[in-house]
């Protein structure tokens, strides 16, 4: 990210020495989605045409800035309630903009991916909340020691979640020692699907409790 790269970062210093060696560096600048490419993706995903999404487009542009990760949980909110779903005469999708305008849907994507996170079970949430203090990547085994479960019924608790795809893998399947887990399939190690969702799952934790759970 731009914003996560100043002077003094590793990539700007190898970026640097790759230019002494082998002279200048093609970079591509990855800007903000614009409403053209709202309405283009908008178009695909629904099955309508463009000029058809643009309206839509336009209210993602101006709640979302363009941001792709801002862009997919506003979908996903509006799916989830109701607001955009599949028409029963055609195979596309319709929406209702009126009540996407009325609904005063918040900006902010985390209240966004915690609203989401709020419609796991407690299970799930609770092994989500000591997973974000654990770090962006961790093992299933120290998220099980932490929870104080065996393996397999951490893995249970973060099936949920993987499912909606807020966890993902971060290692290849492998098969693991005897006795730790039955299945080969299973993956040793997870990672949020992005930076916000760890954000949101750490501030699922009551502030009075973070100290105790930091400790744990």
């Amino acid at each position: 990210r731009d914003n996560e790269v100043d002077a003094v970062h590793p990539l700007t210093g190898l970026l640097e020495r790759v230019k002494r060696l082998t002279g200048p560096v093609p970079q591509i600048a990855i800007r903000p989605l614009s409403s053209e490419d709202l309405g283009q993706l908008l178009a695909d995903t629904l099955n309508v045409e463009p000029a058809q999404a643009a309206p839509l487009a336009q209210r993602l542009a101006e709640k979302t800035g363009g941001n792709p990760f801002f862009t997919l949980q506003f979908i996903k909110s509006l799916y989830r309630k109701g607001l955009v779903f599949p028409r029963s005469d055609s195979a596309s999708w319709a929406w209702d903009l009126e009540r996407i305008d009325s609904l005063g849907i918040t900006e902010n994507v985390v209240e966004l991916v915690t609203e989401r996170l709020h419609g796991l079970p407690a299970a799930t949430q609770h092994a989500l909340k000591i997973a974000a203090l654990l770090g962006n990547h961790f093992s299933l085994f120290q998220l099980a020691t932490s929870l104080e479960l065996p393996p397999e019924q951490a893995y249970q608790a973060l099936h949920p979640a993987i499912s909606e795809g807020i966890l993902v893998p971060a290692s290849r399947p492998e098969s693991l020692r005897p006795g730790e887990l039955e299945s080969p399939l299973v993956v040793r190690d997870f990672a949020f699907a992005h930076d916000r969702l760890q954000h949101a799952a750490f501030g699922l934790i009551q502030e009075s409790e973070r100290q105790a759970a930091h400790l744990r």
